[in-house]
């Protein structure tokens, strides 16, 4: 038995058999983490260990917790956290942390380290999607202005129509921000649909229709109306040569 998932399905099966069995379950996992660590401190880049050490991280973490061991619980969540800091392994982390018979001030001593760790490590898709998702909605606009000020890489697997990841998020912040950070959310918004814009075709365009009613929207309940048409006129006239653009703006009002 090689394969991580093979294990761990064995040690599911010796789990829910009742008795001590999960105890040795336990223990039967922990034995092949063991055997992977060794490797992955002598080469942190061998991916393969690395895959097989989170497998095993993440079925001994849900087993810890369900068996009210959170202590054991968190450790295998922080060291997952620690090897691949992103969104999916912070809420982990949180989990565990929060799991009852944990320190009430366990979570809030700890959650500043994680994200201290995000920071340093420029993980900031996964720091935005955190932080809008805790409701940090200024925290979260820091965290994109970072994002956006980050040197972007190629965009391999990316057709021009495709959706532009950054504009995604934008997208996402923007809808977030509308009540307390309207200003920031109409410039998002205008980001967002110009990325649309650039990439044609006319569900983009569609698309960007819809951003650019939403901007018209937060304008007008800013009073901002004069501005919006601005906008609007100075977008309709950059684009001229787009007719599906401009079909797209007439069908939504604009």
């Amino acid at each position: 038995m090689t394969e991580p998932r093979d294990v761990t399905w064995f040690a599911e099966q010796l789990r829910t058999s009742g008795g001590d069995w999960e105890d040795q379950a336990l223990a039967f996992v922990e034995m092949r983490l063991g055997e992977v660590t060794p490797a992955l401190q002598g080469n942190p880049r061998d991916f393969a260990s690395a895959q097989a050490a989170d497998t095993y991280r993440r079925w001994l973490g849900d087993t810890y917790l369900l068996s009210g061991k959170a202590r054991q619980a968190l450790e295998m969540e922080t060291a997952r956290f620690q090897a691949n800091p992103d969104q999916g392994t912070y809420r982990s982390v949180r989990s565990a942390a929060q799991a009852p018979g944990q320190p009430e001030d366990l979570w809030p001593g700890l959650r500043p380290q994680l994200i201290g760790t995000l920071e340093q490590q420029a993980r900031w898709g996964a720091l935005v999607s955190i932080l809008l998702d805790e409701g940090e909605v200024g925290q979260a606009l820091a965290a994109l202005a970072e994002m956006e000020r980050a040197p972007r890489p190629p965009l391999y697997g990316y057709s021009s129509r495709a959706p532009d990841p950054l504009s995604q998020y934008q997208a996402h912040v923007a809808k977030a921000a509308e009540e307390s950070y309207p200003d920031e959310a109409i410039r998002l918004y205008r980001c967002v649909a110009q990325a649309l814009i650039d990439g044609r075709g006319r569900e983009n365009y569609q698309q960007a229709a819809t951003y650019v009613s939403r901007i018209r929207q937060l304008s007008q309940k800013q009073g901002r109306e004069a501005e919006w048409h601005t906008f609007l006129a100075n977008l309709r006239n950059s684009n001229k040569s787009l007719r599906a653009l401009q079909e797209e703006l007439d069908k939504a009002g604009l």
